[in-house]
C-alpha cells in the first residue's frame, strides 16, 4: 500500500474562468511508517510503564493487562499470542 499526498491548485485567467487545473502527487509512504512505528514504540513505552506500576495487583490482573496490551499493540484479530519460554528458537 502506498500513502500518497495529492495538491491541486485551481488556475483561472483575467476574467476568474478556470483555465486549468496543476497539481503534484507526493508519496508519502515512509513518513506514514515512520510514523506509525513512533506510535507503536510510544504504545510499548505506555504499556511496560502501566505494567510498572502494577506492583500491587494480582497475577492475574497484570495477565490480562498484558494481553489486553499485547493483542492492541500486535493488532490481532485473533486476541491470542504465545510467550515461548524455550531459550533455542523453534
Amino acid at each position: 500500500m502506498r500513502w500518497v499526498d495529492d495538491r491541486t491548485f485551481i488556475r483561472r485567467d483575467n476574467n476568474n474562468k478556470i483555465t486549468h487545473y496543476q497539481g503534484i502527487i507526493l508519496d508519502i509512504t515512509k513518513r506514514k511508517k515512520a510514523e506509525e512505528n513512533l506510535y507503536l514504540d510510544e504504545s510499548r513505552l505506555e504499556a511496560l510503564l502501566k505494567l510498572n506500576q502494577m506492583t500491587g495487583s494480582s497475577l492475574q490482573e497484570i495477565t490480562d493487562f498484558a494481553h489486553e496490551e499485547a493483542v492492541k499493540l500486535t493488532k490481532s484479530k485473533l486476541g491470542r499470542f504465545l510467550i515461548n519460554s524455550s531459550p533455542y528458537p523453534n
